[in-house]
């Protein structure tokens, strides 16, 4: 890792602000979901436990939240997410936030859907209670493994080749690719010459501002899945761990990329530079 830092910051950046495709590979598909979710979806997940005359000073009830309404849109239509408190391993691998009953003591189903085809189906629901329809359903925990099904599959190498022909429609002479090291630590990040297929690696970008909007435009995934644990974002659960089994890989018709050197404050041969204590020359007259 310390090679890599060293290494990263000889990097070329990326020149200008950047619109288009781009494939993620390995752990940071995790992390893109994760941050994409955010507070909004997260509480979309989960019944509120506001009392209703409080609502004004929460968020507007209207616009999601939660107390979003079930059989409403709040993801692109590719995307399936369901709960499986119960499973204790994925492809060999133990799943640490497994769990038999939640926190209140109430034994959640095997398998429970949350979102279908971007259609939220169900909400993770603990004891407390605000409307009649709802029932406490073993949730209190948070969703313990957390399932993220993309319908549109490929192989790696498909994904690749489409990566490439979306960059070529938009016009542009490059695509990014974002790949975790394998250590799992880090990631890197490389324009691909959409011309002859090459790789330049780049320092780090990020997709600012996108939330829940940039999972509208996932094209496809990978076929093979993978797992990593991390803890929850659900708003109103204390350090409980979801395991999430998401594709290895997916592929982004559009995100808007920026470079992390690419922000408004000024440059640092612009800030003025005042010398420490220990740097100034004593004053001859004191």
């Amino acid at each position: 890792y310390l090679r890599w830092l060293s290494k990263c910051d000889r990097l070329p950046t990326l020149s200008e602000e950047y619109e288009g495709p781009v494939l993620m590979i390995g752990e940071y598909v995790v992390d893109f979901f994760e941050t994409s979710f955010g507070f909004e979806i997260a509480q979309a997940l989960q019944s509120s436990d506001f009392l209703r005359s409080t609502n004004r000073f929460i968020f507007d009830r209207e616009q999601g939240g939660g107390d979003a309404k079930v059989g409403r849109r709040i993801l692109g239509e590719n995307i399936s997410l369901i709960a499986k408190p119960h499973l204790k391993e994925y492809n060999g691998r133990r799943l640490l936030g497994s769990f038999e009953m939640d926190n209140e003591g109430i034994i959640p189903p095997d398998e429970f859907v949350l979102v279908q085809k971007g259609i939220l189906k169900n909400k993770l629901n603990n004891r407390t209670l605000l409307d009649s329809a709802e029932t406490a359903n073993g949730f209190g925990s948070g969703p313990g493994v957390l399932e993220v099904n993309i319908s549109a599959k490929s192989k790696l190498e498909e994904l690749y080749r489409k990566l490439i022909d979306l960059a070529k429609s938009a016009g542009l002479e490059y695509a990014i690719l974002i790949k975790s090291d394998s250590s799992g630590y880090f990631s890197r990040f490389y324009q691909i010459n959409v011309k002859d297929g090459s790789q330049q690696e780049i320092q780090p970008v990020y997709f600012p501002g996108e939330g829940a909007r940039a999972l509208r435009n996932i094209e496809a995934a990978s076929d093979v899945m993978q797992v990593h644990d991390r803890f929850s974002q659900m708003p109103s659960q204390n350090f409980s761990i979801t395991s999430y089994i998401t594709p290895s890989a997916i592929l982004m018709n559009e995100l808007f990329l920026r470079s992390l050197r690419q922000n408004d404050e000024p440059e640092q041969e612009d800030i003025p530079k005042v010398a420490g204590p220990l740097e100034r020359k004593p004053d001859p007259k004191n």
